[in-house]
């Protein structure tokens, strides 16, 4: 059987992934969407891990992974929190904007993506270390492993450059919008996504 923690650690890992991809103001009423059955998702995972234990593992560099899924979707969460209904998964200047400086914003000016970027980082490293099913079923050494490695790989490509290219855009709209005040906001907090570095 395994450790007692490894259920728990596999449920954070897939929650922080879950706040970085669900929006925290949901497009149509509650009552007009449709749930996902994590119970199900939850049945799943459990029985994989039944299946072999030992041959699932968690090295450092998986455990790694999982802690950026974890630290990412936490970083989006207080994201949420701290811009409310001003937190929209498209770049716009909402009616009454005001610009949040307050939070993770007073480290960096992004500091969205930076949990996003985190939370992608860490399920490659989460699903592609040795001990991780995709590793241990041996399915990626198979020639078809190809057609999801390469658009994998020109996905992460594509998700570095949109991050980036994001970031200069609202800081844009938002020096627009909010001239002095965002001059000053990014006088304190000259970093868009990781302190000390970028």
């Amino acid at each position: 059987m395994p450790h007692p923690i490894v259920p728990i650690f596999i449920l954070s890992v897939a929650f922080g992934s879950h706040l970085c991809v669900t929006p925290p103001q949901p497009e149509a009423p509650k009552e007009q969407r449709k749930s996902a059955d994590y119970k199900l998702l939850l049945h799943i995972i459990i029985h994989i891990y039944k299946l072999d234990p030992t041959s699932i593992a968690f090295p450092p560099l998986r455990v790694l992974g999982g802690v950026l899924v974890l630290g990412g979707g936490i970083i989006r969460w207080l994201c949420y929190r701290e811009l409310g209904k001003q937190f929209t998964f498209h770049v716009a200047i909402l009616k009454n904007h005001e610009l949040i400086t307050t939070g993770p914003y007073s480290i960096v000016r992004h500091p969205s993506y930076t949990g996003g970027s985190m939370i992608f980082l860490g399920s490659l490293l989460w699903h592609g270390s040795s001990g991780a099913w995709l590793r241990e079923s041996k399915i990626c050494e198979t020639k078809l492993s190809l057609l999801v490695l390469v658009p994998v790989s020109v996905l992460y490509y594509f998700v570095v450059t949109l991050v980036v290219s994001r970031t200069k855009r609202e800081d844009e709209l938002l020096r627009k919008e909010f001239g002095r005040k965002w001059d000053a906001w990014a006088k304190s907090v000259p970093y868009r996504l990781i302190p000390g570095v970028y």
